[in-house]
């Protein structure tokens, strides 16, 4: 699999994305999606430009799953729920996200990590991972798991625990912009999986909106306060411009504020 191909890919595609569906542009974080609509919107380029990008996902799923599987389950979650959107160009915008998610994450060491031989160097086993994780932040495997007690999910709970160790691999070894990516989608996760478990009802399924549901509910206080410089990197990244994510450039403390910030959030669950 040629990574400069399938950057390219993406990268026409999410450039393509704004021409399909120009309302997108209206997106605004603390308002949602209720400016964004299907004028101008091109249908038929829609089409093609939907099979794409869930070829795209797909393809990178099956050639590494424990990278990309995240990605993908979030492509197949977007398409079902945006059935009951009042705009096509809603999914357009939400997939974007998930392709800039993608083309960062392409150039981090664990793309490889099945297929180059010696790339699986750049990772210790799950013991290894949890120690190193509880050298640096107090935190170990067991602990951690009983704090997300709520997620009863056994899948979702090894996805987030993998998630956490590429993370933190990643940031270690100054792979800053992917560890940032995926820090801030188990974080996004974790918040989304809470208030379901606390029956809050979610209005916009935004990474946004939990954080101001948390807020407005006086959940997670001393958490969620302490968020803002990885989630002003994760948003962007994935959630706002293209342009911005593409040159946007990470510290290796940035990258591992967002894994401590993982931890943060879990010890007010």
């Amino acid at each position: 699999m040629d990574k400069n191909d399938l950057k390219k890919q993406i990268s026409r595609l999410v450039d393509e994305a704004s021409v399909i569906a120009p309302s997108i542009s209206r997106f605004e974080e603390d308002n949602g999606y209720g400016r964004v609509t299907d004028e101008d919107f091109d249908f038929d380029g829609f089409v093609s430009w939907k099979m794409e990008a869930r070829a795209i996902l797909n393809r990178l799923s099956n050639f590494n799953s424990d990278l990309f599987s995240y990605l993908y389950k979030e492509y197949v979650s977007i398409e079902e729920a945006s059935k009951n959107w009042h705009s096509k160009s809603i999914f357009i915008h939400r997939i974007r996200q998930l392709l800039v998610g993608a083309f960062s994450l392409i150039d981090s060491p664990l793309f490889n990590i099945y297929t180059e031989s010696g790339a699986s160097n750049i990772t210790d086993n799950t013991e290894v991972i949890w120690s190193k994780i509880k050298n640096d932040f107090g935190v170990s495997k067991y602990s951690f798991g009983n704090k997300i007690k709520f997620v009863e999910d056994e899948f979702k709970r090894k996805i987030i625990f993998r998630d956490i160790e590429h993370s933190y691999t990643l940031a270690v070894n100054d792979f800053s912009k992917p560890a940032v990516i995926l820090a801030g989608s188990v974080i996004e996760e974790l918040l989304r999986l809470y208030l379901i478990y606390k029956k809050i009802h979610i209005s916009n399924d935004t990474f946004n909106e939990y954080i101001k549901i948390c807020e407005n509910q006086g959940l997670l206080k001393a958490g969620i306060s302490k968020l803002s410089d990885s989630v002003r990197h994760f948003r962007n990244l994935v959630h706002m411009k293209y342009e911005l994510s593409m040159k946007h450039t990470i510290s290796k403390a940035a990258a591992m504020n967002a894994v401590s910030s993982i931890f943060i959030i879990a010890n007010d669950f």
